[in-house]
């Protein structure tokens, strides 16, 4: 099975996918820049949009998902906020429906 990474390419995200890879387990980093950590599948998706089709099919591979993604600008607006935090988080449950989903934010996020 799989563990799916959202924010991989971030602070947080990216010592998730680094950890989880280096205990060999099979890692897909979902975002929209790559991590470029040996060992992480990358697969672009703007989870501020509905899942592809692509993303999607990782469903039935993955037993867990570590929720990493945000938007750090400080200057960034409320409606840039929402669609990340609320609009992402819900398009996330919704592709990985029977998955774990382990939901993590910073407090400057």
């Amino acid at each position: 099975m799989a563990v799916i990474v959202t924010g991989a390419s971030g602070f947080i995200g990216g010592a998730i996918a680094r950890a989880l890879a280096n205990r060999d387990e099979t890692v897909y980093a979902l975002g929209r820049r790559d991590p470029e950590i040996p060992g992480v599948n990358f697969q672009a998706w703007d989870l501020t949009e509905p899942a592809s089709e692509a993303v999607k099919s990782l469903a039935s591979k993955a037993t867990a998902v570590f929720h990493c993604a945000g938007i750090a600008a400080v200057n960034a607006d409320d409606d840039e906020f929402y669609s990340v935090k609320v609009t992402g988080t819900r398009n996330v449950l919704d592709a990985f429906a029977k998955a774990r989903i382990v939901h993590i934010s910073s407090t400057t996020v």
